[in-house]
């Protein structure tokens, strides 16, 4: 349509890794700080994943 991009491009960033990698360093806490962490977690992945798109479309 008129307001879609010429190009799209799909970024895929790997998270089950990295919540699992962030959890194992959350062993014996309690729930909310895993609860917490899981939170913090996806933001970041979400962010790599902004950032990586922001770059890509600087640079096309």
């Amino acid at each position: 349509g008129v307001t879609e991009g010429d190009a799209v491009i799909n970024v895929g960033v790997s998270g089950p890794g990295v919540v699992s990698s962030a959890l194992d360093a959350a062993r014996g806490k309690d729930f909310a700080f895993l609860c917490e962490t899981i939170k913090r977690t996806a933001f970041k992945i979400t962010r790599v994943g902004q950032l990586v798109a922001q770059e890509a479309s600087r640079r096309l």
